[in-house]
Order: structure tokens, then C-alpha cells, then sequence
């Protein structure tokens, strides 16, 4: 494991790391499919699409259910987890495994992509906007984070990863779990159904409700509006900057 203090700490500053938690660059002997003993891989275009530390509980949550490392997952996977968690915290919606699940799951790559998992949508749903559908070079780019107690969560690639979350009982029985067996209850239907999808111009499918524009929300500022950013103890810093509590007055209008 490398070190370079000058970009380490740049790092930790721009994405807001938490005082006690540390960015490592990788050596030339370093795989980011085995991180060093308490160590995490993390791709930067990871953090750029709103991915923090420490981990939302709910983000947490979502890497234990799906038994994955972080670095398994592409970036556009962190970005729709980002995104749907920061509208269910944006409005006051508890974050429910069972309604992300109805409406996600994983699927592995194939060829040079092998190895990596993407999160898919149901059809019918739109869960960020705008889409994306890929992202150039982005295993190029990665660093090791450090907490200050040990992640619970997978730290290195695994073999057998939940593609629908399931719990370690459910994924025994069947490997991957149909989504019809999937039950909610009327408020987590209702969640579910904020995120249908309507068909615009041109054939183009869009959100049929409000949906906050990506590359707005994964900015330190409205990250820390809902949670997403950890505030710090009043009277403390992120390494390299202030801290905003949950509080913190927004600027820009999200109606609807």
C-alpha cells in the first residue's frame, strides 16, 4: 500500500472525510480485489457519484444484504443507491429494503467486465434522472479507505453475491428471489409507486413524479441536507473543512 500524502489529503478534503478515517493510494503490488487488513477499496468515480464515509446506515445495509464488496459494484450501481436513498431521506420517507429490492437487482458483467456487478431497474420504474448508461476508465482511478473501527460489511470480492438482496435464509432457498415474492405493505406501495416512469418525447422514458437532478445532489452541501454526508460534533471539522448539520439551509428550491 502506497502512500501520497499530498493526494490523500485532497481526497479526504474534497469528499468530506470524517476526522479519525483515512484515503490510502494503492502500490504497484496492490489489487483492488484485496484490500490490505482493514482496509476498503473505493473507485473515485464511486465518491464523484455520492458514495461517503462513514456509510449511510441504509448504504451499509444494502452492501450486507447483497453480500458485495464496495469496488464490486460499478459506479453507476453506488450512483441509483445514492440517488434513492437521498429522495427517501429528502422526504421523510424511512429507506425500506423490501421497496428498493422491488425495484432493483443485480446483475454481473460479462467479458472485461466479469466480476463487477451493475444495478438494474424494473421496467416501469425510474429510480435517478437523468440516466446513464456508462462510464469510461473508471477502474483506472482508486484509493484505500481506512475507518476508525472495522467495516461490517464485505471488504473483498465475493463469489456469491445476493443479485435481489436477499436475506442468507431466502438466497438458501433460491438464489436469487423472484420479485413477486417480494410483499409490501400500502406505505411501501406508495414508495414504489413515486418512482414510476412516464413516456416523454421522442419515445423517452421519465420520471412521472419529481426526481432531483444527479449532479446537484451528490454535492457535499446536499449530501450533508439529509444524512448522506455525516455532520460532525458542533465545534468540529471534515478533515480540510467546515461541517453542515442536517439542518443546513439550502439554497436551491426542490419543488414537488
Amino acid at each position: 500500500m502506497g502512500s501520497h500524502p499530498d493526494a490523500e489529503e485532497t481526497a479526504a478534503s474534497y469528499y468530506g472525510l470524517m476526522v479519525g478515517w483515512h484515503f490510502y493510494t494503492p502500490g504497484p503490488e496492490d489489487s483492488v480485489c484485496r484490500s490490505p487488513d482493514l482496509c476498503s477499496s473505493v473507485f473515485l468515480k464511486q465518491l464523484e457519484f455520492g458514495l461517503r464515509f462513514p456509510l449511510h446506515p441504509f448504504i451499509n445495509l444494502l452492501l450486507q444484504r447483497a453480500n458485495v464488496a464496495i469496488t464490486q459494484l460499478h459506479p453507476l450501481a453506488i450512483r441509483t443507491m445514492v440517488v434513492w436513498t437521498w429522495v427517501c431521506l429528502f422526504k421523510e420517507w424511512e429507506p425500506s429494503i423490501d421497496v428498493f429490492r422491488s425495484l432493483h437487482f443485480l446483475k454481473m458483467g460479462t467479458g472485461s467486465s466479469e466480476g463487477y456487478w451493475s444495478l438494474y431497474t424494473e421496467p416501469g420504474f425510474c429510480t435517478s434522472y437523468p440516466k446513464l448508461t456508462s462510464v469510461k476508465d473508471w477502474r483506472e482511478r482508486w484509493l484505500f479507505v481506512q475507518p476508525p473501527t472495522p467495516f461490517d460489511h464485505p471488504r473483498r470480492f465475493r463469489n456469491d453475491v445476493h443479485a435481489r438482496f436477499e436475506t442468507a435464509t431466502e438466497w438458501c432457498v433460491a438464489k436469487v428471489l423472484p420479485v413477486t415474492d417480494i410483499i409490501l405493505i400500502p406505505g411501501q406501495m406508495r414508495v414504489q409507486e413515486y418512482f414510476k416512469t412516464d413516456h416523454g418525447g421522442k419515445g423517452e422514458t421519465i420520471p412521472h413524479t419529481w426526481l432531483p437532478p444527479v449532479d446537484v445532489i451528490t454535492e457535499k452541501l446536499y449530501l450533508s441536507r439529509v444524512g448522506l454526508l455525516p455532520a460532525q460534533p458542533p465545534g468540529k471539522l471534515w478533515q480540510g473543512g467546515p461541517s453542515f448539520c442536517r439542518c443546513f439551509p439550502i439554497s436551491t428550491c426542490f419543488c414537488c
